[in-house]
């Protein structure tokens, strides 16, 4: 388990709201990312979430985030990389 932290974006890139929650790992906090995202989409245009100082995942209007938890299946499936 780590600690995420979510930010709700305006279109400015402004920071509109904050939220922080455990999660197994970030294919988890994705999923849990786009619901906070999609309870309160009205009030931001897109989203970011972070693990300390590591952008997990940046959304802006509606991108897919399957798309991104299929790219973070597929890199943990893949194992560790080369040098």
């Amino acid at each position: 388990m780590a600690w995420y932290r979510f930010y709700l974006l305006s279109a400015s890139k402004g920071i509109v709201a904050r939220e922080e929650f455990e999660a197994d790992d970030d294919e988890a906090a994705i999923t849990i990312a786009r619901q906070l995202y999609n309870s309160r989409s009205d009030l931001g245009s897109g989203f970011e979430v972070w693990c300390g100082v590591r952008l997990v995942f940046p959304e802006r209007d509606g991108g897919s985030a399957s798309r991104t938890v299929a790219r973070v299946k597929s890199a943990r499936d893949a194992g560790p990389r080369r040098a």
